[in-house]
């Protein structure tokens, strides 16, 4: 409701019944997945596009909330729950592109959501190495690692990825490790 508050108080009734519809199902028990990023670029949007890459960021961070949802949902329900809400409120005001404060704090609510859901989520032990190193043709595994808005730190959550995906690597016997990394046009140039 938070979301439809804050959007009806600024005379954007169109956002505030869409989020005002989703907490209404919500409530009554209905699962609601956060919005895609499609439903915000144009056509469906009236808004100028949002810049390839800052869509491309929405994007991967929907997919690392959609990978913890499914636990989160019956694991911790009320982290999943606030991410799910940064989620929505940073792709919201990112698609509108104008107030830049707002999309900041929407973006910092959902890394701060994300690092306490995957610390809820976080097994109490290491889970047991693996008997055998895994084929050679076992599948590609990606890994996300975010950073706090406009600097370098690495996040809680983040030095948690950097450690699973290094057990990850240690049991397979040839690995290529590729690493990308881009930032988002929210912060400043420097």
């Amino acid at each position: 409701m938070r979301l439809d508050r804050n959007e009806c108080s600024e005379g954007d009734y169109k956002n505030s019944d869409h989020f005002a519809l989703l907490a209404r199902r919500a409530g009554n028990g209905e699962t609601i997945d956060p919005q895609p990023v499609a439903e915000r670029l144009p056509p469906q949007s009236s808004w100028p596009p949002m810049p390839a890459d800052t869509a491309a960021s929405i994007e991967a961070a929907r997919a690392r909330l959609m990978t913890a949802l499914p636990d989160g949902r019956s694991r911790a329900t009320s982290e999943a729950a606030r991410a799910q809400v940064a989620f929505d409120c940073w792709l919201q005001e990112q698609e509108e592109n104008f107030q830049f404060n707002d999309i900041a704090a929407c973006r910092r609510d959902f890394k701060a959501a994300m690092t306490e859901l995957d610390t809820a989520l976080r097994p109490d032990e290491p889970a047991p190495r693996a008997a055998a190193p895994a084929p050679a043709t076992s599948p590609v595994r990606a890994f996300l690692v975010f950073f706090d808005w406009n600097s370098a730190k690495l996040t809680e959550g983040a030095r948690s990825v950097i450690v699973t995906a290094a057990r990850n690597v240690g049991q397979i016997e040839s690995v290529t490790v590729v690493a990308t990394g881009h930032a988002d046009r929210s912060g400043p140039d420097a």
